[in-house]
């Protein structure tokens, strides 16, 4: 990233590596990036919607599972976490249609 700051793929590895540090905040801004550079990344969406969900900011969360499936309507484990997280935030009905 320090060569080339507009790799993408640098960035988003970069940020499951944070991830996996359990360094959310600065795993968000790495695929934040990511997803500046490359906004059909439907991967990103989710997992950056998974890091918000684990942050308590389940709107933010939401918003990246429903854009991960506006990018790729097949995206089946996007799906399945907005469901989760409606059935958690007790939007039963909403959460059943994800399922």
């Amino acid at each position: 990233i320090r060569l080339n700051p507009r790799h993408c793929r640098a960035c988003y590895n970069r940020a499951f590596c944070y991830d996996r540090l359990n360094q959310l905040d600065q795993a968000v801004e790495d695929y934040t990036r990511a997803l500046e550079l490359q906004p059909r990344n439907a991967t990103a969406y989710h997992n950056r919607g998974s890091l918000y969900e684990r942050l308590n900011r389940f709107q933010d969360a939401l918003s990246d599972f429903t854009r991960a499936i506006e990018v790729d309507p097949q995206y089946a484990l996007s799906y399945n976490a907005r469901g989760l997280l409606l059935h958690n935030m007790g939007a039963l009905d909403r959460a059943a249609t994800d399922f």
